[in-house]
């Protein structure tokens, strides 16, 4: 998955863990990103990934409007 992107945000070419921020990502890549990521793991593996982020700013669900 590394090198994985969308929009602004790309999983990171050293360490499939981080997600970067090659230009100007906004939130709703970010969340993107790491919705392809859980599915394709899924998909792959049949594991379930657990986020460690905490999202801020946002009521309710997160940003799911680009």
């Amino acid at each position: 998955l590394k090198g994985l992107r969308v929009g602004g945000a790309e999983v990171s070419g050293k360490h499939a863990s981080f997600i970067t921020n090659t230009a100007e990502a906004r939130a709703v890549d970010v969340w993107e990103l790491m919705r392809q990521v859980k599915q394709q793991v899924y998909n792959t593996f049949n594991v379930v990934l657990e986020e460690e982020v905490q999202l801020v700013g946002f009521e309710g669900s997160p940003p799911l409007v680009r």
